[in-house]
């Protein structure tokens, strides 16, 4: 699960979890991993896990995000007149 809520973006992974097949698989894994996490495994001896994707759900807003209408931004609504 992934979730933004300033940005209005959800989303749901299914899929399945297995360590990489062979050291090509795991050199681009690591190669395509953040440098501050390759930074953590600098001896290169962690375990590389792939998710195979079966679905990805959700949704994201295009464009800028609308001014909030009454009540939306944590502030009472005005009562009824």
């Amino acid at each position: 699960m992934y979730r933004n809520n300033d940005t209005l973006e959800q989303f749901q992974f299914q899929g399945r979890a297995r360590l990489a097949a062979d050291e090509a698989e795991r050199r681009k894994v690591y190669d395509g991993a953040p440098e501050v996490e390759r930074n953590y495994d600098f001896t290169q001896m962690g375990a590389a896990v792939v998710i195979d994707l079966d679905l990805v759900e959700g949704f994201f807003r295009r464009g800028p995000r609308p001014a909030p209408g009454p009540g939306e931004d944590g502030a009472l609504a005005a009562p009824p007149e």
